[in-house]
């Protein structure tokens, strides 16, 4: 009875903890989708992440189907994921305009010409509007995630 009690806080404490979780929904096809996620999975084995530990990327491919990418969209949303990956504009968008969830868009770059979808954001900033980060490498990878 007393190792029980013992171990009691810590199996609370564990129970408490969060992991998580990034949402990838791609509207291209699955083969195209797979090189971006395993890209950036590799990135974040880089800053020391353990996928299923310390974080989980829950990832979707819409196949070309984009009625399909949104009703992905709401699935992730509803578990609820805590940030987007977006690998291209059409995502990004969708996901902007269904969720209030952060964006990260992959190697996009910031257009003047669609304020909706890239605002300029306060540090903390959780508005739901993209960001981009490139994660091929560089100050991009060392950014986004605890």
């Amino acid at each position: 009875m007393l190792s029980v009690a013992g171990t009691w806080p810590h199996a609370a404490f564990a129970q408490q903890q969060r992991i998580p979780i990034v949402g990838f929904v791609g509207f291209a096809n699955a083969d195209v989708d797979e090189v971006t996620v395993n890209a950036f999975r590799k990135a974040l084995v880089g800053l020391g992440h353990v996928e299923g530990r310390t974080i989980i990327v829950s990832a979707r491919s819409a196949n070309g189907d984009v009625a399909l990418g949104h009703a992905m969209i709401d699935e992730l949303a509803a578990l609820p994921v805590d940030v987007f990956l977006s690998p291209g504009p059409a995502a990004a968008r969708a996901i902007v305009r269904k969720t209030k969830i952060p964006v990260v868009a992959v190697a996009l770059p910031v257009a003047d010409s669609d304020p909706e979808l890239f605002q300029q954001r306060k540090e903390g900033a959780n508005d739901g509007t993209a960001c981009t980060v490139d994660w091929r490498g560089g100050e991009g990878a060392q950014h986004g995630f605890p």
